[in-house]
């Protein structure tokens, strides 16, 4: 398999194109500005946009967490990129992304009801008047 290159994508095209998840998963801009998902164990990052590939890192806090989830996504639609001690990076197609979200624990966005969101903005207020008293 060839894969093209992304050498002629604008910078502002690929520091956003994961944001478009945002409405599902936890989506956050890191230092320099390009946006990821967040995962429990690491984050997924774009790895090529013209050939639809995103990269998995993982942190683990040791070899054998790290063991046990290889053994987790072992039939999945992924290649490892490297390994090291308690960490890995896999590649894999964009549209394996929310098929594989339960095994990478991605983090997803919660959904509050509009009711449960003013009761929840009442006790906050509730909260901060009794501190100011």
């Amino acid at each position: 398999m060839k894969l093209r290159k992304d050498s002629n994508i604008p910078d502002r095209v690929w520091n956003l194109y994961l944001k478009k998840y945002s409405n599902k998963y936890l989506v956050r801009k890191d230092e320099i500005g390009i946006w990821h998902i967040r995962c429990k164990y690491g984050l997924i990052q774009l790895f090529s946009h013209v050939n639809h590939l995103l990269l998995f890192v993982g942190d683990f806090r040791s070899q054998k967490h790290k063991t046990w989830f290889k053994k987790k996504i072992i039939n999945k639609k992924c290649r490892i990129s490297t390994e090291g001690d308690a960490d890995i990076s896999l590649v894999f197609d964009e549209k394996f992304l929310h098929s594989m979200a339960d095994s990478l624990n991605i983090i997803k966005k919660k959904k509050i009801s509009e009711s449960h969101r003013r009761l929840l903005i009442e006790r906050i207020k509730h909260a901060r008047e009794a501190r100011k008293h």
